[in-house]
């Protein structure tokens, strides 16, 4: 049988190659283009990929400015009638009524695919992220909190998380009404009668504990499309769902192929405990470290930071972390994304005979892939901890776009040597 075309537009970047994974691990292959295609390209896309994502900034984008930035590539994205289209966020389900809201996403699927309910499926069990009676929880380290208590997201520099009823947090982004499928209708099978029930709502947050959650919530959505695209917005556990549900299998676990070892540049504008663990980690095994600091005049010295991680590489270094943070952010809310990201790209230029490069933190990567003006992407193999390496189709150059919780603490070193971690059991 033909497998049904999906289709996504991620609001980063970094989210944006999670989707890849997770459709990977089924056997569905994808590619992002960066730029949304025309639709005779977008059908010609269809007839070579299970998936077509256009990766975007709009996390990162005051809420009165998403609706024009999204609305070319969900309107793209129509054209060759995909089963469904993603609008793909964190499973953190961070945005705010000010930056990155939802509600620009909401009416435009609504136009563009139906006004129907919106399906909002923000929990990814595999990377902690859990939705209980519409209430989000993450977890941080061993710890799993309620969203409003999490240690980072709680904190976040641009969308603090201060609401875990994801109801509530969705209805301050929206004129739309708001109502939910908790989890006692996936596990009874009464999901679909529930939809059909709140047809005057203009969202649905969906609960989801574990991947058979995912699952059920994929035949709910399967169920109540009626032969016509769907839109849904959701996390890489709603593209999890919704992979396993059309293929029929189990995710394929077995090790990547591994590639050659290969001088690796990782750029760092996350401010979360993980990446600092992971830079620390890289510089217990020799890496280079180098901060990205404002000068006194509030430049960034870019050229500085660029000599030394020329320097470190030509020493033999096996690879170079430039950062903006440890943790914490150095100067109050952070730097601004765009701004670390066209710093970002002037040094990956820099270091041009380095073809390994790491990005971290959602909305820096996207600024950073921008400048430099990446025009497609596809998955050369997943690394473990819910990361991958893509491949830039223009150059052959290895990105692997991380955001700012994902992976293990060895990931860098590990991308470094393109092995393998073990990632966490799929079930």
């Amino acid at each position: 049988m033909t497998r049904p075309l999906l289709a996504f537009y991620g609001d980063d970047f970094t989210g944006s190659t999670d989707v890849l994974l997770q459709y990977h691990r089924f056997g569905l292959r994808g590619v992002l283009v960066l730029s949304p295609p025309d639709p005779d390209e977008a059908r010609r896309l269809a007839e070579t990929y299970d998936v077509i994502g256009v990766p975007g900034i709009a996390r990162s984008l005051p809420t009165a400015e998403i609706g024009p930035a999204i609305r070319p590539a969900l309107t793209a994205l129509a054209a060759p009638g995909p089963w469904l289209v993603q609008y793909k966020i964190c499973s953190t389900a961070d945005s705010s009524p000010a930056v990155g809201g939802l509600g620009p996403a909401l009416a435009i699927g609504r136009e563009l695919y139906g006004a129907r309910p919106v399906p909002i499926l923000a929990a990814q069990p595999d990377l902690g992220r859990y939705t209980a009676f519409a209430h989000h929880f993450a977890r941080d380290g061993a710890e799993v909190y309620r969203l409003d208590r999490q240690p980072t997201m709680s904190r976040h520099p641009v969308t603090p998380m201060t609401e875990s009823d994801l109801r509530v947090h969705v209805a301050a982004q929206t004129d739309l009404p708001v109502s939910g499928i908790d989890v006692r209708a996936l596990e009874d099978g009464t999901a679909e009668a529930r939809y059909r029930s709140l047809a005057d709502q203009g969202a649905l947050v969906l609960d989801a504990m574990t991947n058979d959650h995912l699952r059920a919530a994929a035949r709910m959505i399967d169920r109540v499309r009626d032969g016509r695209p769907l839109f849904a917005i959701g996390s890489g556990g709603l593209s999890y769902g919704i992979a396993a549900h059309l293929t029929g299998r189990a995710p394929d676990l077995a090790p990547p192929p591994v590639l050659p070892p290969a001088p690796t540049l990782v750029v760092s504008g996350s401010c979360s405990a993980l990446t600092a663990a992971q830079i620390r980690h890289a510089a217990a095994h020799g890496w280079a470290t180098v901060p990205l600091e404002p000068d006194a005049a509030g430049a960034l010295p870019v050229a500085a930071a660029s000599a030394r991680a020329r320097a470190a590489f030509a020493a033999g270094a096996p690879g170079v972390v430039v950062h903006t943070a440890l943790g914490a952010p150095t100067r109050d809310g952070g730097l601004p994304p765009e701004r670390t990201g066209r710093a970002f790209a002037e040094i990956i230029r820099a270091c041009g005979g380095v073809r390994r490069v790491v990005v971290a933190g959602g909305d820096t990567s996207g600024h950073t892939v921008r400048a430099l003006g990446v025009a497609a992407l596809d998955v050369a193999g997943p690394i473990g901890g819910n990361a991958v390496i893509c491949r830039s189709l223009a150059d052959g150059r290895e990105l692997v776009l991380k955001g700012g919780q994902i992976g293990v603490e060895e990931l860098f070193t590990t991308v470094q040597q393109g092995g393998s971690t073990s990632p966490a059991p799929l079930t």
